[in-house]
């Protein structure tokens, strides 16, 4: 709709104006306001959404690193065991001598648990670099991420 101001107004015509002036405003303040709240909408849902997915994300570090820190358990626990059976080994090999047949099978479990025993400290040394990167370089990462009134735009 176009603004056109006649020539010559009569108090008629210039009521009419400026009623359909006032009209016009208070459309597009109304419809201003609905595009706001819309927009504002938006933010906070989005916001909400995003902070949700933090919570999910950290979750699920934390219940990978308590998986983690539990098989880092049970392999300390393999090489004691893997350890105590090398000593009860050594132990046993010097104390019979008279079961010469039974020591070469001693032998391959010992070669066995050694095997194992390399393979235990590999894992080990994985596991607490794994650890190692996710507490101090991932977590502290993910707690910066800013707060919800932040991504909205509000000043903390």
């Amino acid at each position: 709709m176009k603004t056109v101001i006649p020539r010559r107004n009569t108090p008629m015509e210039w009521a009419t104006f400026s009623l359909n002036n006032i009209n016009r405003n208070t459309e597009t303040v109304k419809q201003s306001a609905d595009l706001r709240a819309k927009i504002n909408s938006v933010l906070t849902d989005t916001s909400r959404d995003l902070r949700e997915m933090s919570d999910r994300v950290e979750m699920s570090v934390g219940l990978r690193i308590n998986q983690v820190e539990t098989a880092l358990e049970k392999l300390k626990d393999n090489l004691r065991l893997v350890t105590l059976l090398e000593r009860n080994w050594k132990l046993i090999n010097e104390s019979i001598s008279t079961l010469k047949q039974k020591e070469n099978e001693l032998e391959n479990a010992l070669k066995r648990c050694n095997e194992t025993k390399l393979q235990t400290q590999d894992q080990i040394q994985r596991k607490e670099q794994s650890l190692f990167i996710d507490r101090n370089k991932f977590l502290p990462v993910r707690r910066r991420y800013p707060s919800t009134i932040t991504l909205l735009g509000y000043p903390n």
